[in-house]
């Protein structure tokens, strides 16, 4: 009796270091990883959307461990699916329904996930994070999803941004035409003011020439009547 119950509770090594790991990534007991870079995407309310995630071969510390492995998140709290470096794909709860994998893509680094039918409830952040074991290396990019129930709702964010650019871009246009006129404006009064410069300093060498030349006759003359006055 006493063997069976021992057995009953005793867990095996590698059941162990599977609960432990659940219980961390459940308890939020992982290192936090830098914070990437965002992207917007919006998603017509029962469509199929996929959500992008991709590690290059040359990423940091991607394919060093064996036990590395990649980690789906939902708004930091709601752990989606745990893909291996070799594919193997491993869902909490009952996300296997909604979402899809894709394992011959992971040999590639390309660990994107797939909602295959788009509910309001799955509007959110979606983290793609690069785990080992329990510590979390690096973060992919984060996708924000936001859902819609008609094509209305896709043109009028599509316009919103559209708007939001154009404004952007003349506003850039605006100012770069006055920094272009200012600079014209500036070049030319600094030219007609060196140009003022350059006339009084002619005045001024035109003025010393001719005193120095009437200076000159004068002189001149003086000799000329000396000479005369002696003879």
């Amino acid at each position: 009796m006493s063997g069976v119950f021992s057995g009953y509770f005793v867990l095996k090594p590698v059941l162990l270091l599977f609960f432990l790991r659940m219980l961390s990534l459940y308890q939020g007991q992982i290192s936090a990883c830098s914070v990437p870079e965002s992207q917007g995407m919006t998603a017509l309310l029962g469509s199929t959307i996929l959500l992008p995630c991709n590690f290059l071969p040359d990423y940091p510390d991607y394919n060093t461990q064996v036990n590395n492995s990649i980690v789906w998140i939902r708004n930091e709290s709601d752990y989606l699916v745990e893909i291996t470096l070799s594919g193997i794909s491993k869902f909490w709860k009952n996300h296997a329904a909604s979402f899809e994998t894709f394992p011959l893509m992971a040999a590639k680094g390309n660990f994107s996930l797939l909602l295959k039918t788009t509910r309001m409830e799955d509007a959110g952040s979606y983290h793609c994070k690069l785990f080992n074991g329990i510590d979390c290396i690096v973060e992919n990019k984060v996708t924000k999803l936001d859902v819609v129930d008609n094509l209305e709702g896709i043109q009028n964010r599509y316009m919103n941004t559209t708007f939001i650019i154009a404004v952007g871009v003349g506003c850039g246009s605006v100012i770069i035409i006055i920094i272009i006129v200012s600079s014209l404006v500036l070049y030319r009064a600094r030219k007609k003011q060196h140009g003022q410069r350059r006339h009084q300093h002619s005045l001024k060498t035109n003025e010393f020439v001719g005193n120095s030349t009437a200076q000159s006759e004068t002189r001149y003359n003086q000799i000329y009547k000396n000479i005369i006055y002696r003879h």
